[in-house]
């Protein structure tokens, strides 16, 4: 039986540091590159399992699991068939995270990350000239935000309790508490969990790789030696030693009466995810009804 933990959480709420943090777990071997989006794709999807597992160097006298975060598996309606896929093939087990955080500030987030990346739905360059809030609504990026509704899509997964929900703010609060509890879910004993989460891929403080970076990182010789000898955290710090900071222009921050508009947007959605799915929302989402 093949065994996999996927993050299927929204962009911009800490599925990169949840990554990070399973991926050291001696019992977990994670994607080479952390979002492969198989199951999203037409063209990847194609390719079958055996390039999948390429993306892994598992290890089956260490491993129980193999670990990705592909955020593009909860872009539905854009993205379709994803709990499908997994299911299509036997002999495979899925263990879905889906990370959450408050929908608007997750939103603020995504446009900024969007503005400099070029890209919210896979490698498809944006057509978009401008991400900036003062140019309009991302719809991909309000879909991702309504949680219930992506969850509609994994309701099988869901009445096999194949998937945990984590909160952004609750990980923020008590990475140890939420980590324990998801360890439970994945049936592994507890590794090196801290009282305070180191943070990746933070929109305000957003880097980019020197030129230098591409040169090296295309010699596969040496990333696939570096993968081998290099610990994660090390190939880490050392990947974020060429890293420069940028500036990114524009508005990301949405006004009060934005604020208030989205949130009446969202209610029904974040009703939903607490009356159906029984999700505690945080105190931080200023959603009306959300509680």
């Amino acid at each position: 039986m093949d065994k996999y933990i996927i993050i299927i959480g929204a962009m911009k709420s800490g599925t990169t540091t949840v990554f990070e943090v399973l991926a050291q777990h001696s019992q977990i071997a994670p994607a080479m590159n952390k979002e492969p989006g198989f199951f999203a794709f037409d063209t990847i999807w194609e390719k079958g399992y055996q390039w999948y597992h390429s993306l892994f160097n598992f290890d089956p006298d260490r491993h129980i699991y193999r670990l990705e975060a592909s955020t593009d598996y909860t872009k539905a309606p854009f993205v379709k068939n994803v709990w499908t896929r997994m299911c299509a093939s036997p002999n495979k087990e899925f263990k879905l995270i889906y990370v959450m955080r408050d929908p608007i500030r997750r939103m603020e987030s995504h446009a900024r990350h969007t503005q400099d990346s070029r890209k919210e739905l896979g490698q498809i360059t944006s057509l978009r000239t401008s991400h900036s809030l003062d140019e309009g609504l991302s719809l991909l990026s309000m879909s991702t935000s309504q949680y219930a509704y992506q969850l509609s899509h994994f309701t099988d997964a869901i009445a096999s309790n194949s998937i945990h929900f984590v909160l952004f703010e609750e990980l923020c609060r008590d990475p140890k508490r939420v980590f324990s509890d998801l360890f439970s879910f994945l049936e592994l004993g507890v590794e090196n969990i801290s009282d305070t989460l180191p943070q990746y891929n933070v929109a305000a403080e957003k880097k980019r790789l020197v030129p230098i970076w591409a040169q090296l990182s295309s010699n596969r010789s040496l990333t696939t030696a570096g993968r081998l000898i290099i610990p994660r955290v090390l190939r880490n710090l050392i990947k974020d030693s060429f890293r420069r900071k940028i500036k990114i222009s524009g508005r990301f921050t949405f006004s009060q009466p934005e604020k208030e508009a989205l949130g009446a947007f969202f209610n029904d959605d974040v009703s939903e995810l607490s009356q159906k799915y029984g999700i505690r929302i945080p105190k931080e989402w200023k959603i009306p009804n959300g509680d």
